[in-house]
């Protein structure tokens, strides 16, 4: 989300024109639930995905039909059963609702600055598209949970401050808040993944971490292994030690923790340091270093720690050792037991 809105921000603010589609409901099975959004380019150029890629080239016509029309488009899928669509049997058993909105309208900049700004600080946010047929119809509003930013004409205020009211129940998806129909999009607060450790094989982890969300701090007592030329990724690089008193992590319910600085003393001190403190603390290196790494440690949080690190994917090498990681913390942070998705019963995804 917030690399779609950064994107857009770009766009708007250069007065250069580009369709935002979102998925707005889903009956029946499908790549990505509602909520997931694409922005498309004139040119083609995509950020974000909706699908995993069967329904984007045709969305980029639809795209271009709405900036030619200068109006909201409504855009209906049915991929189930063994119909063709544009020549391939894509049979995914499910039907896809999206809501295409074109930029840029009068009063977008200065809301997409806002909620920018509340997503780069890592803020819980929302804004809702008005859904309702007419003049009306795609007009953003955004709130926090303290704050309500209703549109330009302030014609959607009361449905700003009803989402900054309901802000603490909110979730994505479809909703009808003062009378007004509205898709919400709420960006909660964002994964934060810290690595202790920035040596060569850190650099696809923090790659791997970024693609798939995270927020990525970079932590070295190596000012030299710090560099964004190395990590290009990462929200911030810090050079710390274990026993720098003047370091502070903020721990959130999601922050995960990889410690692997391949060094015995920085990792024991590291690891001591925060030993119960996030969601999920992972240890680079076998079971016997684990063993003298957590030495002292109370029973409890040495239970806590994932070490070796990784799921046992017969990974070799630092990308496939960085998937297995990056796999781990999804499975933990989403309570899956990060077996095999066909013996799942029920749903593959988890709405």
């Amino acid at each position: 989300m917030r690399a779609v809105f950064r994107r857009l921000d770009q766009l708007v603010a250069g007065d250069r024109p580009a369709v935002l589609a979102v998925v707005t409901r889903v009956q029946g099975s499908a790549y990505r639930g509602p909520g997931a959004l694409v922005l498309i380019e004139p040119d083609g150029t995509l950020c974000g995905n909706v699908t995993g890629g069967c329904l984007e080239e045709d969305l980029k016509e639809r795209a271009r039909e709405a900036l030619q029309r200068r109006r909201c488009l409504r855009v209906r899928y049915d991929t189930g059963g063994e119909d063709q669509l544009w020549g391939l049997g894509i049979g995914c058993e499910g039907t896809i609702h999206l809501f295409l909105r074109p930029f840029p309208r009068d009063g977008d900049r200065d809301l997409l600055r806002w909620l920018l700004s509340r997503l780069e600080a890592g803020e819980e946010c929302a804004v809702g598209i008005v859904l309702e047929k007419g003049p009306r119809e795609g007009e953003l509003l955004a709130a926090g949970p303290r704050e309500a930013r209703p549109g330009p004409g302030s014609s959607a205020a009361a449905a700003a401050a009803a989402l900054q009211e309901a802000f603490a129940e909110l979730r994505t998806g479809e909703t009808t808040l003062a009378g007004t129909p509205l898709m919400i999009l709420k960006a909660p607060r964002p994964r934060d993944l810290v690595i202790i450790g920035a040596g060569d094989d850190a650099i696809p982890l923090v790659r791997y971490a970024f693609d798939t969300g995270f927020r990525v701090f970079v932590v070295d007592h190596r000012p030299a292994y710090l560099t964004a030329e190395r990590f290009p990724g990462a929200e911030r690089l810090i050079v710390a030690r274990y026993d720098d008193p003047a370091f502070s992590l903020t721990v959130g319910p999601e922050t995960c923790v990889v410690v692997k600085t391949r060094l015995l003393e920085h990792d024991r001190g590291w690891v001591q340091r925060l030993a119960g403190l996030p969601a999920y603390l992972g240890l680079l290196g076998p079971a016997h270093r684990r063993e003298r790494v957590t030495e002292g440690l109370a029973a409890a949080k040495k239970q806590r720690i994932y070490g070796p690190v990784g799921l046992d994917i017969g990974a070799v090498g630092p990308e496939q050792i960085a998937i297995s990681i990056i796999a781990e913390i999804l499975a933990v942070l989403s309570g899956s037991s990060g077996g095999h998705a066909r013996d799942r019963k029920g749903p593959l995804h988890r709405r």
